[in-house]
């Protein structure tokens, strides 16, 4: 295989270079059977034209698998690189890997062999080897059809011209792949391979290919050297991969199973070919390193995990009846009978004791209850560790946790009976185990379920919809039924209610009523302090004199107080409305109180009895001339109707029509247009109903206020909509509602930041390019014209977005050449995580040029900053530019933005550098894999370091001529600085410029010439001057 020119012909260097694969038959010493075709990688669009490395691979199975041809057939597996414009040079961040079958190497070749001799090709493509010879030309045809049997006994040198196109199973923007590798996976599977590749930059990469060039990461591997790999080959038993750098042998694992995969069930879903979960030992390794035929594997016929499926039972209680637990284990190991077998293993001081085999897994003795008792003493645990372990090896093959219960915890019936442990008591209301009630302990007993779900026998109040509720300060006998109250109880002589409301606890007598198993507590008073609406309050029920609980249930205590007042006053005629739900009235000279509790009849519906309206607010307090302005009035007693406020609100001695009426305090109406011209201030007056007879005017002021329209900006927005519009003027903060218009194109007023100056408001779509002659603007029922153009512009259009790679902290500085942007008022970049798109500003320098800053990776997707972590080739999400109200660029299809690594700069030996006049070097790794010159700034004190060259590992940069002075923090000299976008700041060192005593000399000796000469030339001067004078005086 070599590059050669596309065209050998003088001028056409331009056409660039070509991988060619060349032929030749074994018996022509002459090579006058030489035959060439090209090899290319990847279509016209993305093409690969620089061959990098070749492996060949005699005879691959799962490669017949992958790309479809014969089985047993041998493959070129190869890495390409994009050339550097014209030139035979690959560039070092692009590259591709692309495999061929022989077989269809060898079919190209006689493809292009026939074409030559039955006519369909003219020229052999070949005057730079063979000359002349018939002119270059393909023979005449070779009768009818042209083929020939054996081109070895012909022999002309043919260069075809129909290459062998191959797609891309691997691409990297990011660096080159300078060597390849490639070998079926031993023992595996015959449809999988490895694909190992190394970089330029010093990094391992390795694959797994599976069928239909299924191509999957392994993992990335970094040398210690950041140079190209040269070769890179597996060990023969695959275990170890091989890398040759440009002065460095390296020998490196080619997976590291045990630092990667902690459990079985991770090592084994990994599909890691290298890899399976050694059972034996607990742990995940390769094949060789687990020495048993316990090793657990993702191919197929490769075993399954280990699993505990179900527990019985799955907790003990202490002290514990059961005596043994057994385990459901879906693929446990076999073991001979000469193997020991298993070891059953309780936390760490409890002895172990043999695993007994029954079906579907193993059966473990429990110890003596001491045992369990002594631990649960000691640690304080509420569960214990049971381990199966291998009794030979003492390696774990799994565990499990066993929850300890204490029975006498349980404070309930309902807690007790979640466990089959434990039984309930009713004899003495505690939680026995179960060998305790076996004892004779108790007789009466709830038992608990197996399930794990409390026993529906307990004893417990009904859950009564609504919730009880009961009345402030007033005598009530609170009536509770029982569901489940066993017949046990018949023989108890006194039940109890205790009542918890706020801090306060207190007991009263209660009986029970066995008809229908209700409790009935004695009268009592329910009293809280808080100023709110209702409290929740506990009632428990008692029985017997330890005052064991039987059940709890939560009731509400209201206030009708406060039911009944709005802004901290009472109001009659919200009281009335809470008459029907909780039993409220309003009592004269009292307020509102439960109807009870009141001397006197109460006021409930009738309204004519409340006192007279009294009003505390009116919002807004000013509206244009015109009127039309809502205005909210807020107050007491306003009247149980909108028919009973008709006539009733004045504003400036009109009528105000009455809107709405909410809850007999809230009112709206719409203000009437200014009686009198000259009056401006005027009142707002809500009149006592007629039918009450009594009570006060009272009023407040409404101000009618004019408004103006003087000017906008900007004045153009495009033609989707969303430019936002800055409108100034005065007045502009009255009334209830307003409303902007270009011609009749809405442009919708945020009335968040609304002054009396200023308002701002976002334009409506108009879908084409087109000028609006004035601007509108409305409130309530007047409005004002200012007759300035708007200008609906064509919306952007985005030609490209540069460059499409960022570090991962973000604030890379993406360029967007477009059209019409500078209409846009606010432009923003969208990426794309799992959730929701993460934002980041952009800055518009004119109709074709935008900036926006990519955001960080955290913002974007936090999974991704730790899958970037384990990635050398960086993670990429879709992206898209909000631009006002334009859609079409929201989503950009097939345009993402690629996040790799943060650059990392070196400091300085020492922190310090010695500057001696040349450029200036930092050195450090990824430099430019998302930056260029142009995204990174250096400083020296406060003065610019002006960066000439950024490599992957180099900057350089050239200082000021004079050492800057300090920059200002404690140190004499000049620190230097790495800016890298907006986000990444370095600060690697300091620097000190390098100045010896001879080149001090030599400038003071250079100054002290350079003055004599001034004078000298001035003396000469003045000598000519005095001489001319002279000789004019003597003619």
């Amino acid at each position: 295989m070599t590059v050669q020119k596309k065209v050998h012909l003088p001028g056409h260097e331009e056409q660039g270079y070509v991988t060619r694969i060349a032929r030749v038959c074994v018996t022509d010493g002459n090579f006058d059977t030489y035959t060439e075709i090209s090899l290319q990688c990847g279509e016209d669009g993305s093409r690969f034209n620089i061959v990098q490395d070749a492996y060949l691979v005699d005879s691959s199975s799962s490669l017949a698998q992958s790309i479809h041809t014969v089985q047993n057939d041998s493959f070129l597996v190869t890495s390409f690189g994009k050339s550097r414009g014209s030139s035979n040079d690959a560039l070092n961040t692009s590259s591709a890997v692309c495999i061929y079958s022989l077989a269809d190497i060898d079919r190209r070749f006689d493809e292009n062999i026939h074409n030559c001799f039955n006519g369909s090709m003219r020229h052999r493509n070949m005057e730079y080897i063979s000359g002349t010879i018939s002119e270059g030309k393909c023979p005449d045809k070779l009768g009818s059809s042209g083929n020939i049997l054996n081109f070895c006994e012909v022999g002309l040198k043919i260069s075809g011209p129909y290459p062998l196109v191959a797609n891309p199973i691997y691409t990297t923007n990011h660096e080159a792949i300078t060597s390849v590798y490639y070998s079926d996976i031993l023992g595996y599977s015959n449809s999988n391979g490895v694909l190992v590749l190394g970089t330029s930059l010093g990094t391992i990469k390795t694959f797994v290919l599976a069928p239909k060039q299924d191509l999957r990461t392994l993992n990335t591997q970094t040398l210690s050297a950041a140079s190209p790999v040269t070769k890179v080959v597996l060990s023969s038993d695959q275990e170890s991969i091989i890398a040759l750098q440009k002065h460095t042998l390296t020998k490196l694992p080619v997976a590291e199973c045990k630092s990667m995969y902690n459990q079985c069930g991770d090592c084994v879903a990994a599909a890691n070919p290298f890899c399976g979960w050694c059972s034996m030992e607990n742990t995940c390794s390769s094949r060789n390193v687990c020495q048993t035929r316990q090793w657990v594997t993702a191919s197929p016929g490769g075993g399954q995990c280990s699993q505990i499926e179900q527990v019985i039972p799955s907790s003990l209680s202490m002290p514990t009846a059961v005596s043994h637990i057994t385990l459901m284990i879906s693929a446990l190991p076999e073991v001979s009978r000469r193997d020991p077998g298993f070891n059953c293993v309780f936390g760490h001081n409890v002895t172990a004791v043999r695993a007994r085999v029954v079906s579907g897994g193993l059966q473990c003795a429990i110890p003596s209850s001491e045992a369990f008792s002594t631990f649960q003493t000691e640690t304080g645990a509420e569960s214990i560790q049971l381990e199966i372990r291998f009794a030979d090896l003492g390696t774990t093959l799994i565990s499990t946790p066993i929850r300890l219960l204490d029975c006498a915890k349980a404070s309930s019936c309902t807690s007790c009976t979640a466990h089959p442990d434990c039984h309930w008591c009713l004899e003495s209301h505690k939680c026995l185990a179960v060998s305790e009630i076996e004892h004779g302990s108790c007789y009466e007993t709830v038992r608990g379920r197996i399930t794990g779900q409390p026993s529906g026998s307990c004893p417990r109040l009904k859950r009564l919809k609504p919730v009880i509720r009961v009345a402030n300060d007033v005598p009530v006998r609170l009536t509770l039924p029982f569901e489940h109250l066993h017949s046990y109880y018949n023989s108890a002589a006194k039940f109890w209610c205790l009542v918890k409301i706020e801090e306060a606890k207190f007991k009263v007598s209660a009986r029970m009523i066995w008809d229908n198993t209700t409790i009935i507590c004695d009268e009592t008073t329910l009293n809280y302090n808080a100023p709110v609406e209702e409290v929740g309050a506990e009632v428990s029920v008692l029985v017997n004199d330890n005052n064991d609980v039987l059940d709890t249930q939560t009731i509400r205590v209201y206030k009708c107080s406060v039911l009944g007042s709005y802004r901290g006053s009472q109001d009659c005629t919200l009281c009335s409305l809470k008459s029907k739900s909780h039993g409220c009235g309003w009592c004269p000279q009292i307020g509102c109180v439960s109807s009870s509790r009141c001397p006197l009849p109460v006021v409930h519906r009738d309204g004519d009895k409340c006192p007279g309206p009294d009003i505390f607010l009116v919002t807004p307090t000013s509206g244009p001339p015109e009127g039309g302005t809502i205005i909210t009035i807020e107050g007491s007693n306003l009247g149980t109707s909108v028919d009973d406020l008709k006539g009733r609100i004045k504003v400036g001695g009109q009528a105000c029509r009455v809107l709405s009426l909410r809850n007999a305090v809230e009112a709206t109406c719409l203000v009437p247009p200014r009686a009198d011209p000259r009056s401006s201030n005027v009142s707002v007056v809500l009149l006592p109903s007629n039918r009450r007879g009594r009570g006060s005017l009272t009023r407040l002021q409404f101000h009618y206020l004019d408004f103006a329209v003087g000017d906008f900006s900007p004045s153009k927005g495009v033609a989707s909509g969303g430019s936002i519009v800055r409108i100034q003027g005065t007045n502009l903060h009255i009334g209830s509602r307003i409303e902007a218009f270009f011609d009749d194109v809405p442009c919708h007023v945020n009335v968040k930041h609304r002054s009396p100056s200023t308002i701002v408001c976002t334009t409506g779509a108009v879908g084409e390019e087109r000028v609006a002659q004035n601007l509108s603007l409305i409130i309530d029922g007047a409005r004002r014209t200012l007759a300035s153009p708007f200008f609906y512009t064509p919306d952007p259009i985005i030609h490209d977005i540069k460059p499409l790679t960022s570090f991962a902290t973000g604030g890379r500085v993406l360029t967007v050449h477009g059209e019409y942007l500078n209409s846009v008022t606010k432009a923003e970049l969208l990426v794309y995580g799992k959730k929701q798109p993460s934002l980041s500003p952009c800055r518009i320098f004119s109709n074709r040029l935008m900036e926006c800053q990519t955001p960080a990776l955290k913002e974007v997707s936090k999974k991704a900053v730790g899958e970037l972590k384990a990635s050398e080739l960086g993670v990429s999400f879709p992206i898209g530019l909000r631009l006002d109200n334009v859609t079409a660029y929201l989503f950009m299809h097939r345009v993402s933005l690629t996040f790799v690594k943060d650059p990392t700069y070196d400091n300085f030996t020492n922190f310090l550098k010695v500057y001696n006049g040349d450029a200036l070097v930092i050195e450090g790794r990824h430099l430019n894999t998302a930056s260029d010159q142009n995204d990174v700034r250096v400083t020296i004190g406060n003065d610019y370091c002006n960066v000439t060259s950024l490599t992957s590992t180099q900057l350089l940069c050239l200082p000021p001529t004079f050492q800057p002075p300090p920059g200002g923090d404690q140190s004499d000299l000049p620190e230097v600085t790495v800016h890298v976008g907006t986000s990444l700041r370095y600060r690697i060192g300091y620097v000190r410029y390098n100045g010896s005593e001879e080149e001090l000399i030599s400038s003071e000796v250079i100054g002290a010439i350079s003055a004599i000469t001034a004078i000298l030339v001035s003396i000469g001067i003045v000598v000519l001057i005095v001489l001319k004078h002279k000789s004019s005086q003597v003619i």
